[in-house]
């Protein structure tokens, strides 16, 4: 049995798909919580005081202003037990601390997260992070993690790789086409190694990888879990332009529970007014990239489930322009549009050698075909899928 099946054994589809609907992060005595007032990218100048403090210069005489940067609260969460909160004003905050490849205090380069955390925002399109000056990925999630984020876009993270020398070349580890550095590759806005993290009304744009999932990459046994997120215009050298679920990871991709917005009271006379039905609209993945496979989405010996996706004019220069299915994978797809993506083989879905599951779902206008299916396992997955 693979491994992947122990790690789903007692897991449903039902209690995947509940787990997005649970509250935050439990309460604990130890944590802290800490409001960001300051967009510069600077540290914390005391990691495990307590206190989330960056000392910003007033180009006076008078001593140094102490304030809550963002690099400076996730430092300090890092240093201090327990789950710690961070609150996100608006605005646009600029990463631009470069350094620290391969450090996972967070001081420098990407921000590093190595334990349990919320981070929340005002919205996607309200409180942006901006990595295009840092030349790194954004968010990097470190085993065993539990991580919450709500409420902000993430633009412009980048991870590249180093050339492979000879040698290298010569023992096989080549790939994506480089090696993989000690911090990796893959992720070019966030990178989960292997802990537990849900992401809520988050907006991933123009986020590039050398390797896998441009946008977003799971990996090394990681839960993740996203609701009412986008995917706009990332691109990955490797698989899955918006995002790869990889080595017997677990993902679901969905949107929020429809809500009933209350009626005004009734006007003497007239029928009582009905509330609202509120729709949330479909999770967007819409012109990423991949020059391998997956242009959307890429999971590959791994467990997921899209449900209420629109997946639209992506391109994958290998197979599955919108989406691939890769080796033994098990993937849903419910309630969903495939349309208009492009690739050399599967413009809409290619399920390569995986259980594929469809269900009210439109694939359609993709080029140079639809959904191809290839060497198909005779089995079947285990009964609690």
């Amino acid at each position: 049995m693979k491994k992947r099946y122990a790690i789903l054994a007692g897991v449903t589809l039902a209690s995947l798909l509940s787990i997005p609907t649970l509250p935050g992060l439990p309460a604990s005595a130890e944590a802290a919580s800490f409001r960001v007032n300051n967009r510069a990218d600077l540290p914390d100048i005391d990691p495990g005081d307590g206190v989330c403090k960056a000392a910003v210069s007033t180009n006076t005489d008078r001593e140094p202003l102490l304030t809550c940067t963002l690099r400076a609260a996730v430092m300090e969460a890092n240093a201090l037990p327990g789950a710690d909160e961070i609150r996100v004003p608006g605005g646009r905050f600029r990463l631009d601390r470069k350094g620290g490849f391969t450090e996972t205090e967070g001081a420098f380069g990407d921000l590093d997260i190595v334990d349990k955390l919320t981070i929340i925002g005002r919205g996607k399109g309200r409180t942006i992070i901006d990595a295009s000056a840092l030349d790194d990925r954004i968010f990097d999630i470190h085993d065993p993690s539990i991580v919450v984020m709500s409420g902000m876009t993430l633009r412009g993270g980048e991870v590249l790789g180093s050339r492979a020398t000879g040698d290298q070349q010569q023992t096989g580890e080549l790939e994506c086409p480089i090696v993989k550095p000690a911090d990796g590759a893959d992720g070019g806005g966030l990178l989960n190694r292997g802990g537990i993290v849900r992401l809520t009304d988050m907006s991933f744009e123009d986020n590039f990888a050398i390797c896998d999932g441009g946008g977003v990459e799971n990996q090394n046994d990681g839960i993740m879990l996203l609701t009412d997120c986008d995917f706009l215009e990332n691109v990955a050298i490797g698989s899955g332009g918006g995002v790869e679920n990889d080595e017997d990871s677990i993902m679901t991709i969905g949107t929020s529970r429809p809500t009933l917005t209350p009626a005004p009271p009734p006007t003497e006379g007239e029928p009582n007014p009905r509330g609202t039905l509120v729709i949330p609209p479909k999770a967007r993945f819409e012109r990423n990239n991949a020059h391998e496979n997956g242009g959307a989405i890429a999971s590959d010996d791994s467990f997921i489930v899209i449900r209420n996706a629109e997946v639209r004019d992506n391109l994958a220069y290998g197979r599955g322009g919108g989406i691939w299915n890769g080796d033994s994978d098990v993937m849903t797809v419910s309630r969903s549009t495939v349309t208009s993506n492009d690739a050399a083989d599967g413009g809409g879905i290619f399920n390569n050698d995986g259980f594929l599951t469809l269900q009210s779902t439109v694939v359609q206008e993709n080029s140079p075909n639809d959904i191809v299916d290839f060497n198909i396992q005779e089995g079947l997955p285990p009964d609690n899928f």
